[in-house]
């Protein structure tokens, strides 16, 4: 079997408005390769491969010394790369509203971003890669501070600004929960020539009760998502491969969408919490995460996973089974192709701002917008991550229990 090298990053010269109901819509010329491929353009957006970094706001550079699931890699790089999923925690802290990884043990203090900021920079890569969607699942951490909102989402998408809340799509539904009247998802082509670059998901927090501001979705209305806690590759095989892909969470059956998870995560004395890069080497591989796929397929009607999610994106090389898989959609055998040119980018264009108003006062945002390279936590952050990391250091000379 020939694995396809990357997507094609094909950028379409189109012209972009803003209507009268704030959706951003291409004109002038159609787009004709999507995510990579023109055979994808006709397919369902929810039939497609698209593999997802976990915790993708977490590395070094940006305080997450301790626990960081990826190892100094910009995510716009691994979008470059072929990835096309953003798992990313939001937290409302002390200093506001962070992308940060904690928990009630240890708080809000295992590093932090400004999630506006972080948002500015995917959608200076979509600006550029018109040709592309994203999809993005925000975890609602109420545990590591307070509570956190739709409304406190619904603020950060408004003040990415630069068109970003147009580019979400708005799912119809029944307005029961969960909806009761599934409706299709649009093709992808449909999506991206409408101006429709990212679908975004979330769970916990709020858990799917009450109204919903348009665009942003509970993940397991419309999810089946396996389960996450794995403490080494052996347990992935026997409860995904072996198992036969049970789900953990979302929808027991049927669901739009289709979630795996595939990392490992040590146990510390605070808990299972430290990701592990060497198993990353391994399961992050073609031949690793194909089992997980084939298992899947065979428990859910040969249905495709959407979403492979793992850390350390940089280690294996499962964009090319999602190559594989996407390239053959829809395809006839003699038709698919076996490589695709790589990547190619384009200076972003400036798109009107959109703004969702939303009815009540969200939890204040932090004023500072750092950059790529800078964290969004104050100075405490590294005190506390050099405390957690001296007691990593005492709980690996701990005896397993």
């Amino acid at each position: 079997m020939t694995f396809p090298t990357s997507p094609t990053f094909t950028t379409t010269t189109t012209t972009t408005t803003t209507t009268m109901m704030g959706q951003a819509t291409a004109n002038d010329a159609s787009i004709t390769t999507c995510n990579g491929f023109s055979n994808l353009c006709n397919v369902s957006v929810n039939e497609i491969m698209m593999p997802m970094i976990h915790n993708a706001m977490s590395s070094p550079n940006h305080g997450f010394t301790f626990a960081a699931n990826h190892m100094n890699d910009p995510f716009n790089d691994a979008l470059e790369r072929g990835y096309r999923g953003l798992s990313l925690d939001v937290c409302n802290c002390d200093d506001g509203l962070l992308l940060c990884h904690g928990s009630s043990a240890v708080g809000c203090g295992i590093g932090g971003r400004n999630p506006v900021s972080t948002l500015q920079l995917l959608n200076s890569w979509l600006i550029a890669n018109p040709g592309e969607l994203v999809v993005l699942n925000l975890e609602l951490n109420g545990e590591a501070g307070g509570p956190v909102t739709l409304l406190d989402v619904e603020s950060i998408v408004n003040g990415v600004g630069d068109g970003f809340a147009a580019r979400l799509y708005h799912h119809p539904e029944d307005g029961m929960d969960p909806p009761t009247s599934p409706t299709d998802w649009p093709k992808l082509g449909t999506l991206l020539n409408d101006g429709k670059q990212v679908i975004l998901f979330y769970h916990r927090g709020p858990t799917g009760d009450g109204v919903h501001p348009d665009g942003i979705h509970y993940l397991y209305d419309y999810t089946m998502e396996t389960e996450f806690s794995f403490k080494d590759q052996e347990e992935i095989e026997t409860v995904i491969i072996d198992g036969n892909c049970p789900v953990d969470r979302g929808q027991s059956s049927n669901g739009d969408w289709l979630f795996i998870n595939n990392f490992v995560t040590l146990d510390t004395i605070f808990g299972q919490f430290q990701p592990s890069q060497d198993d990353a080497k391994i399961i992050n591989t073609v031949e690793f995460a194909d089992r997980l796929v084939k298992a899947c397929q065979s428990r859910h009607g040969q249905k495709l996973p959407n979403f492979i999610s793992v850390d350390f994106w940089s280690e294996g090389n499962l964009v090319q089974l999602a190559n594989m898989y996407n390239s053959q959609i829809g395809v006839e055998p003699s038709e698919a192709p076996t490589s695709a040119p790589t990547g190619l980018s384009a200076s972003p264009t400036a798109m009107p701002t959109t703004t969702m108003q939303p009815t009540q006062q969200p939890t204040a945002q932090p004023t500072a917008q750092p950059t790529d390279g800078e964290s969004g936590c104050p100075q405490r952050i590294s005190f506390t991550n050099m405390i957690l990391a001296l007691s990593l250091g005492v709980s690996l000379l701990l005896p397993d229990p």
